[in-house]
């Protein structure tokens, strides 16, 4: 028995070329290896303060430990970082960091990300400009 298989645009000639569900799924192997590699291409942020490195790596600490963290600064730029939920465990971590303002001032981080000045450093303090979203710090 013969059977005819029509194909209109090929007259007779093998059909080649890839299918439509074939060039998409390339396509989206293509993006998730870009998206895999682009990390590593791009560079860090370099031009960050310490100040800034600081007070990000805190709010991150904040965010891990799910609980609310103090981050005090003394004049001299020595820092400590304090939980507010075990007093008996003490300090976290210290350090020293260029000084930003005359004055001691105390950031108070939550775990949700936020931040802002406590109110003994609010009153002490300069006006500094703070993003209580991205607790970003812009010293003058």
């Amino acid at each position: 028995m013969w059977t005819a298989t029509f194909a209109p645009m090929s007259r007779g000639l093998p059909v080649r070329g890839f299918t439509l569900v074939e060039v998409l799924v390339v396509i989206v192997l293509l993006g998730l290896a870009v998206a895999l590699v682009a990390p590593a291409l791009i560079p860090s942020r370099h031009d960050e303060s310490p100040l800034g490195a600081l007070v990000r790596s805190a709010r991150d600490a904040a965010a891990r430990r799910q609980e609310v963290l103090y981050l005090r600064i003394d004049r001299s730029g020595n820092w400590l970082l304090e939980g507010a939920a075990s007093p008996s465990a003490g300090v976290l971590a210290s350090g020293r960091v260029e000084a930003f303002a005359g004055t001691p001032v105390t950031l108070v981080l939550s775990p949700v990300g936020t931040c802002g000045f406590d109110l003994r450093s609010l009153a002490t303090a300069p006006p500094i400009a703070l993003d209580p979203l991205t607790c970003e710090i812009r010293t003058p």
